[in-house]
């Protein structure tokens, strides 16, 4: 059984139990809402998980800031493998099965996304349309002001602005 949930109104992690003999849960979303989560880090040589560490978790705080600032949107990475009874239960029930409370439920949530092992954080390049730029040089030319309105971090929305032209001092 594979079943995603996803509250896309208040931008939660996508929660998705996948088909096999074990059932995980995956969650992907902001760094800042997945990290705050973690408890466990994966390595990704040796496959093997242990403690996250408030030092550590800082760094990626740090890393993440680097990568929104190129600007790349950043999402973490991470895997719950030991699940309530219910969600094991759900994982395996036919493809009709109605989702249970703790999933069906947006408020609890963050319940079922608790006790996380991050696994890493990608960086996805999502550039302007090329006449971006142009267009927003002509409206101000017009005395049109223009203005960004983003879901992107604080970082890659000012790397984005002042790209194109919107922000021109870097410290808003």
């Amino acid at each position: 059984r594979s079943d995603t949930q996803e509250e896309a109104t208040n931008n939660q992690p996508v929660i998705t139990i996948p088909n096999g003999p074990t059932a995980r849960l995956f969650v992907k979303g902001a760094p800042d809402s997945v990290l705050r989560r973690c408890i466990a880090i994966r390595d990704p040589e040796t496959g093997i998980t242990r403690l996250l560490t408030d030092e550590e978790r800082a760094a990626w705080e740090v890393a993440c800031a680097h990568l929104a600032a190129r600007p790349l949107r950043c999402l973490a990475l991470a895997v719950r493998d030991e699940l309530p009874e219910e969600l094991i239960a759900y994982a395996h029930a036919g493809p009709h099965a109605p989702p249970p409370i703790s999933l069906a439920n947006p408020n609890l949530h963050e319940a079922v996304e608790s006790g996380l092992t991050l696994l890493g954080v990608v960086g996805i390049r999502d550039p302007p349309r090329p006449d971006a730029k142009d267009a927003i040089a002509r409206c101000e030319k017009a005395g049109i002001r223009v203005y960004m309105i983003t879901g992107d971090s604080r970082e890659t929305a000012i790397a984005i602005a002042s790209e194109l032209g919107i922000l021109k001092n870097a410290d808003p």
